[in-house]
């Protein structure tokens, strides 16, 4: 028989590995004798448990592979901060995904138990939530009707490809001009044309020389005139009408003091400068999470360079908690040469996950 001493010693100093789950409190483990599987979709390992409850002394950023919990360190990063609040102010939990708002919100309570006093201290949102709700505090509703924005969208090229001669740009389908305006020149907060003549267009997988990127904006200000016309706005809109109207200081007192942001990879420039400024600099303001692996929308620009430096306080997870290690490795073998762009100066390839010790089938692969 081990005396009670000793154990609790040899659990304190080894901390038991990914099998031992360490409670933050009584209630939290009586909430998962009493619950369902649910409760360990919020499961902890220590090196993750450290993360949550660091003490940042300016943003911080977490990355990992995919699986590897990012989104669940988040969620308790979100609690600690609720509970530690003293100012009467929230915390912001962001997400791109207009489903997961109901989710994050869902697991939180679970998280921290019904009723529980700091629920009233945590709001979940989509970045487009709440632009809408800053615009409408500031006076201004905008409008958006899917069918009318394509439409001034396919006037605007018509209007300019009637006047220029240039078929290899004018022959791309509308989706090209779309995600142009999009990520290139909204997303990156391009205003002007010498502004976009200079802008460094990676990611967008096209080049454009000067004459077609004249062409390009020009179809960007007729499809913004469409619009105005319309007394109508696209979503790209929302966060760009916000961060100006931030910029200028239109928006003064925001009822937050901190922000945890889900899935960075998914955010334009312009949506993180906006970001930035929802809550001032200062200890644990910003809680960045995403890997750039996962990236779906061309970037081309770094945190710091938005006024975001995450030196020194930028985490890499490499367990993947989610996949067997046969699923892993065939995975990984198909990605471990891509160039990534992680947001942080550089680019390289995806890091090597610490490979899974569940065990599976091999997977089939197809070409």
């Amino acid at each position: 028989v081990v005396p009670d001493e000793k154990l609790q010693a040899s659990l304190n100093r080894n901390q038991g590995g990914d099998q031992l789950y360490q409670f933050v409190d009584t209630d939290e483990f009586r909430r998962v004798l009493d619950g369902s599987m649910e409760e360990w979709m919020l499961f902890l390992a220590p090196f993750q448990r450290s993360l949550a409850l660091r003490e940042f002394n300016g943003p911080a950023r977490i990355r990992g592979v995919a699986g590897s919990g990012k989104t669940v360190i988040a969620l308790h990063r979100s609690r600690l901060l609720v509970r530690k609040q003293t100012s009467g102010k929230k915390v912001l939990f962001l997400t791109f995904g207009s489903r997961l708002p109901g989710i994050m919100a869902h697991l939180f309570n679970r998280l921290s138990g019904v009723n529980a006093p700091e629920t009233a201290a945590f709001e979940c949102l989509t970045v487009h939530q709440l632009c809408f709700r800053l615009l409408q505090q500031a006076g201004q509703r905008p409008v958006v009707e899917d069918k009318a924005i394509r439409d001034a969208l396919t006037s605007a090229i018509v209007q300019v490809r009637d006047r220029v001669n240039l078929p290899r740009l004018f022959n791309r389908a509308q989706k090209f001009f779309q995600e142009e305006i999009t990520y290139a020149i909204k997303g990156r907060d391009i205003q002007t044309l010498p502004q976009y003549l200079k802008l460094d267009r990676s990611g967008r997988g096209t080049a454009l020389n000067p004459t077609e990127r004249q062409a390009m904006f020009a179809v960007y200000e007729a499809y913004q005139s469409e619009l105005k016309k319309a007394g109508l706005c696209d979503y790209d809109d929302f966060i760009l009408k916000t961060l100006h109207l931030l910029q200028s200081g239109q928006i003064k007192e925001l009822p937050y003091a901190h922000v945890v942001v889900d899935e960075i990879q998914d955010l334009s420039e312009a949506t993180l400068r906006m970001i930035r400024l929802l809550v001032p600099p200062g200890p644990n303001d910003l809680f960045l999470v995403g890997d750039g692996m996962q990236r779906i929308y061309p970037g081309g620009y770094a945190l710091s360079q938005l006024g975001i430096d995450v030196t020194g306080r930028s985490s890499l997870l490499r367990q993947n908690y989610r996949n067997t290690d046969q699923i892993l490795r065939a995975a990984h073998a198909v990605i471990q040469t891509a160039q990534m762009d992680d947001m942080e100066d550089q680019q390289g390839q995806p890091p090597t996950p610490i490979y899974s010790v569940r065990q599976g089938p091999i997977p089939i692969l197809k070409g």
